[in-house]
């Protein structure tokens, strides 16, 4: 700035005109324009989406993250309880800086696709388990499937339709924290069309004195 204010007052005094007069920039300001200075910038960050399963997300997983309008490929360790818009950010790793200038970083975004049986609420899961009459009403036990194998799972007798049993542990981690996995009871009958069920049920019904919706007002 200094240099161009003196060449500017030695133009002045001179009286000659600034109008379509080539000016040497490099002479101006000693060689700044000349190679000697160079420009240094960080480099942008690259944004790529992971797709991921539920299964994969109860535990954590590794994925290959192909990077956006290349054919490079990256291995990345998405950990455990990642959500739908979560974001990995890994340094460095992203477009090549300018000069002496930094990389940028790989931004990765996950999306958890839906899962047909399980129902996901935080860290907690949640499976609907067909169950039969005779399950509910005397008490059963049953395997039920969980993403980290099946186990046993004991039926109260009794059990009402949407009873919800809890397995503590069983679902999705998260740093030191654990969900759990509920199971809930979906009471299945029989198609109609059955005359011998519908027989039993008759009798079942001679013999409940209970008015199941006593008490049901608005």
């Amino acid at each position: 700035a200094r240099a161009y204010s003196q060449w500017q007052d030695r133009r002045e005094r001179s009286g000659r005109p600034f109008r379509n007069e080539y000016v040497d920039l490099e002479d101006l300001f000693g060689g700044a324009f000349g190679g000697q200075a160079y420009a240094s910038a960080r480099g942008a960050d690259v944004l790529a989406v992971a797709e991921l399963d539920l299964a994969q997300v109860v535990n954590g997983t590794e994925v290959s993250i192909q990077l956006p309008g290349t054919a490079t490929t990256t291995r990345v360790r998405i950990p455990a309880g990642a959500e739908t818009g979560s974001t990995i950010r890994l340094k460095g790793r992203g477009g090549p800086g300018l000069g002496k200038g930094p990389s940028g970083d790989l931004v990765i975004e996950t999306r958890v696709r839906p899962h047909p049986l399980v129902r996901r609420q935080g860290l907690n899961l949640t499976i609907r388990v067909p169950v039969t009459l005779a399950e509910a009403y005397n008490g059963a036990s049953i395997e039920v499937p969980t993403f980290s194998g099946k186990v046993k799972v004991t039926i109260p007798a009794g059990s009402q339709n949407g009873t919800k049993l809890r397995l503590r542990g069983k679902g999705i981690s998260r740093q030191k924290k654990r969900g759990d996995f509920f199971v809930e009871l979906e009471l299945r009958l029989p198609e109609a069309g059955d005359k011998e069920f519908a027989e039993a049920l008759r009798k079942v019904e001679s013999s409940q004195k209970q008015n199941v919706r006593q008490g049901l007002v608005l």
